[in-house]
């Protein structure tokens, strides 16, 4: 996986953990939203997803958080963390992943589902992380059968 060789770089540029400090948006929640994407896989009936794109979503989507709150812009500022870090390293990702990407991270707090199984499952693998403000994901803004299931049924993954 290409996240996994730079793991070092978002840690060490990440506004969540250096400036923030973020406990709620940091790195056990990336962590816990690429474990969501991998059940959601293996419980799935979706196909043709970029394992590839879900661990950048993963571990980008949240990086570059300045408040733990209203941050409308936090996912933009991930994707242009993805482009400053990577943007020497040549083209590691295609253009369709660099558009699924930028589009997952962009656009992941807006609440709504989304028809391509890739962005659907960075979304709903986020979602399901929510409890950790108090909060059950709601079945209407889930985009995958699996997330809906589970935020209907009030089941974490991997429980």
């Amino acid at each position: 996986m290409i996240a996994e060789h730079y793991v070092a770089d978002v840690l060490h540029e990440s506004n969540t953990l250096n400036v923030l400090q973020s406990r709620m948006h940091g790195l056990d929640h990336w962590f816990r939203v690429w474990k969501n994407a991998q059940w959601l896989i293996s419980h799935s009936e979706i196909k043709d997803v970029d394992m590839e794109v879900v661990a950048l979503f993963a571990l980008f989507h949240d990086s570059m958080r300045v408040n733990d709150g209203n941050d409308p812009e936090h996912g933009t500022r991930g994707w242009l963390l993805f482009q400053y870090l990577y943007d020497g390293a040549g083209h590691i990702l295609t253009k369709n992943q660099s558009l699924l990407l930028s589009s997952a991270c962009e656009d992941h707090s807006n609440g709504l589902p989304h028809p391509d199984p890739t962005i659907a499952v960075c979304w709903d693998a986020d979602r399901l992380d929510i409890h950790r403000h108090g909060i059950w994901p709601d079945p209407r803004f889930m985009s995958t059968g699996a997330g809906r299931l589970l935020a209907l049924s009030r089941i974490r993954p991997g429980m």
